[in-house]
């Protein structure tokens, strides 16, 4: 009963924060959306006040009074001084971050300000927290971490500002919402045996490619060096003033390799998909020219960064039981 009571307070609280906190790519605190009440010792503070006070009426002491007064309005002047130390302060998030699920990512924040701010701790809900004693700068970069076991595209939730400053007597946050994403890839485990088991069938070890030097497809432009043929200076780029470069090229040895998911040992998809996940890693590393079938979806056989990144998303966003969620 607790339980289901505790469940559905939660999930009003979170539809309430999603109509007074929209999800935006930069968020300004204000009034609107920062939260304040006194700490733990701020209430002992408050209820020490108000004995001091019972104590002064009742012995009819003014200088106790007087005292009671006093601290008193040091806790509204800690207050103010606790609102304004958030008020103003302004966070831009790109909302995007990548990894592997089970090693941990950052987001990266970008805090904005124009005056110093004290005693800031920024975190997701549940995840390590930050902690920035001061900021002088008008920006600092922030990285925030995150951690999942599970793979797939994740939205880590709302990110909690917080500050005690100053004396502790006030707990000030808010809770705001980028709109962050999480694409997390597989884990990634070396397959038993030797690799070259696990290509597509009817693949082998003389059935792969590999790109080498050669002078069949151009590859790419690297700064002359003195001695290289002027044959492969590239003379187009030396003309127009974007200094000298030279070309190399490339070509294939053998035939090209295929990944597939249903060649991968173990009846379990998210340690296939971990399978995968390492071959891809070690082919990339290689410079292999590879292709990738999922079911249903296939990628072309190509090589680089970008292929690679590809891949890796479309691992990440496989169907099954450990795709999304924090």
């Amino acid at each position: 009963m607790m339980l289901k009571l505790k469940a559905g307070v939660k999930s009003r609280f979170s539809l309430w924060l999603k109509q007074r906190l929209p999800a935006a790519k930069y968020q300004l605190l204000h009034r609107g959306n920062i939260f304040i009440f006194p700490s733990r010792f701020g209430c002992a503070y408050l209820l020490l006040v108000l004995l001091i006070f019972l104590l002064g009426t009742n012995y009819q002491n003014n200088v106790i009074i007087l005292m009671s007064y006093l601290m008193g309005s040091l806790f509204i002047t800690v207050m103010l001084q606790s609102f304004f130390n958030l008020c103003g302060l302004a966070i831009s998030c790109n909302g995007q971050c990548s990894g592997y699920a089970g090693q941990g990512v950052t987001m990266p924040l970008t805090v904005h300000s124009k005056i110093p701010r004290y005693d800031l701790t920024l975190s997701f809900a549940g995840q390590q927290a930050v902690h920035i004693s001061v900021i002088r700068a008008e920006k600092v970069s922030v990285n925030l971490p995150f951690f999942s076991k599970k793979r797939g595209l994740i939205a880590p939730g709302r990110i909690t500002i917080k500050s005690e400053y100053s004396l502790g007597l006030f707990s000030c946050w808010t809770h705001l919402d980028f709109g962050c994403l999480c694409t997390l890839y597989p884990q990634a485990k070396l397959p038993p045996g030797p690799l070259l088991h696990f290509l597509k069938q009817g693949d082998s070890a003389e059935n792969t490619g590999k790109a080498c030097v050669g002078a069949e497809d151009f590859f790419e432009l690297k700064t002359y060096v003195l001695g290289e043929s002027v044959n492969r200076v590239a003379w187009k780029q030396f003309a127009r003033g974007q200094g000298k470069y030279t070309k190399h090229y490339q070509q294939q040895q053998g035939s090209v390799l295929w990944l597939s998911l249903a060649a991968m040992p173990g009846g379990d998809v998210e340690t296939q998909l971990q399978y995968l996940c390492y071959l891809l890693l070690h082919y990339h590393h290689e410079d292999y020219r590879y292709g990738l079938e999922l079911a249903g979806q296939v990628f072309q056989v190509d090589s680089g960064d970008f292929h690679l990144k590809s891949c890796l998303r479309a691992l990440a966003a496989y169907p099954g039981p450990s795709a999304g969620g924090a």
